[in-house]
């Protein structure tokens, strides 16, 4: 991978420090980097640049980092220049225990028995560490070149690392959107190994749904094959899907978002399970990432993520994210580990660089066993 220029790495270096919202990012299959920042509260002007959802709440609520400055004009600022105020929202010190998650994913098993449908819930891994959140974001963005990357920072979301599989939705001047159903996870494996039926069933789930939005909105819709996506040590099961007809970018993206691949089915039910049954905020996890350049837009599904924020201590704690779909046919053990593993380029680019763990008795990213899961105290 293609490391940004000494110019973009010595500013985005400066916004950090200096807190100025900020957005570096490289699109999927793409060497070059885009940087652009802003020293005034992000206010969204329809002009270019970033704009980011908190998971959940509309567009109203999204921050936007208008596109008004350059690398040079972030390095043209004084030394002294004084440093913008802390973000709003701080990292938690604590992870999720597996026993409270175990206890919890029984009861959503339980409830889809009964139900049907899926939800999607989540782990938070938490860990303090001396490294330079640059450093961590570019280590971990080279093993995905096919994915969109973004390290950004307003004050109201704080700081996050991204680098998301996931297609929300793009459109071009002609009135046509594309998105994708991406659902289902399994260890890397021969590609021609059929999915089995619970991922199967949860990728199903979401398919439809995005189908019969986009046909409610009158849209043409056109389904690809279905096919295996890999991302790092886990593969995903994928179709891309195409729409056309007269509907405008932001309603579509309402209508989309949540998915059921970050949110569950239905989506109104499986948002009220998220709220009770998860014990951390998600902030800006499972929300979108909105590059606007031009006439053009691209979505993106914010997953693979971490917030970072300064810790009171030393150095910089950091939260990641990841969650898996919840069907009747769950193990509650084997999502902990599906959650482990996609956690697992983003925990290993942390905790190769000084990580020191946060929580006392932090459980382990995956469990060998139940029984060794049983074993530890949480």
């Amino acid at each position: 991978m293609t490391q940004p220029d000494k110019d973009t790495l010595q500013a985005v270096g400066r916004c950090i420090r200096w807190r100025i919202p900020f957005a570096l990012i490289q699109k999927p299959h793409s060497a070059d980097w885009i940087f652009f920042a802003s020293c005034v509260d992000a206010v969204d002007t329809g002009g270019n640049g970033l704009e980011v959802s908190f998971f959940g709440e509309g567009a109203e609520a999204a921050p936007f980092i208008p596109a008004t400055l350059t690398a040079r004009d972030i390095l043209d600022l004084p030394s002294d220049f004084v440093a913008m105020p802390l973000p709003e929202i701080s990292a938690m010190r604590e992870s999720t225990r597996f026993m409270p998650y175990y206890a919890a994913l029984h009861q959503l098993i339980d409830i889809h028995k009964r139900d049907g449908g899926k939800t999607v819930f989540s782990r938070l891994i938490a860990l303090r560490s001396m490294a330079d959140p640059l450093d961590v974001a570019l280590e971990y963005f080279a093993h995905f070149p096919e994915s969109f990357k973004a390290l950004y920072f307003t004050r109201a979301t704080g700081l996050w690392i991204v680098a998301t599989p996931e297609l929300l939705l793009r459109s071009d001047s002609n009135n046509r959107f594309e998105t994708m159903s991406l659902a289902g996870t399994r260890w890397n494996c021969p590609p021609s190994q059929p999915w089995d039926k619970k991922n199967v069933e949860e990728h199903e789930y979401v398919t439809s749904h995005i189908v019969s939005t986009l046909a409610c909105m009158e849209l043409n819709v056109d389904v690809s094959p279905a096919f295996t996506l890999e991302f790092g040590p886990v593969q995903h099961l994928c179709e891309h899907i195409y729409a056309s007809g007269h509907a405008d970018f932001s309603s579509v993206l309402s209508a989309l978002s949540p998915t059921p691949a970050v949110c569950g089915t239905p989506v109104s039910e499986a948002m009220s399970r998220i709220l009770y049954f998860e014990t951390h905020s998600r902030h800006c996890y499972g929300g979108w990432i909105m590059l606007r350049e031009g006439k053009s837009c691209s979505a993106f599904v914010n997953l693979r993520s971490a917030l970072v924020t300064p810790d009171s201590k030393r150095g910089n704690l950091y939260n990641i994210y990841a969650g898996g779909g919840i069907t009747a046919s769950s193990v509650p053990l084997d999502e902990w580990n599906e959650a482990g593993n996609k956690a697992s380029r983003l925990f290993d680019a942390i905790a190769g660089k000084s990580r020191t763990d946060v929580s006392s008795q932090p459980d382990s990213l995956c469990f060998t066993s139940i029984e060794n899961a049983f074993s530890r105290k949480s």
